[in-house]
C-alpha cells in the first residue's frame, strides 16, 4: 500500500544481499566457494526465524544492467 499503512500484524524484515553480479573476471571463484562473513548462513537464520513466526521477507539485491559492470 502506497500509503504506508499496516498489512500485517506478522513480522515483516526487509533483507538485502550483496550479490556481486558485475565480479565476473576472476574464473577461479566459480570453482573456489568461500563466505568469510557468513552472509549466508546469516540470511537463512533470518528467513528461518521469520519462518517460525509466520512472517514475511522481502529480499533485496543488486542486479545490475550491462553499463553498469563495464565501468
Amino acid at each position: 500500500m502506497p500509503d504506508g499503512s499496516k498489512i500485517s500484524d506478522k513480522p515483516s524484515k526487509v533483507l538485502s544481499l550483496n550479490s556481486n553480479v558485475c565480479y565476473d573476471l576472476n574464473f577461479d571463484s566459480f570453482t573456489h566457494f568461500e563466505d568469510p562473513g557468513n552472509m549466508l548462513q546469516w540470511f537463512e537464520n533470518e528467513l528461518n526465524d521469520l519462518e517460525k513466526q509466520e512472517g514475511s521477507a522481502i529480499v533485496l539485491a543488486h542486479v545490475p544492467n550491462l553499463d553498469e559492470c563495464l565501468r
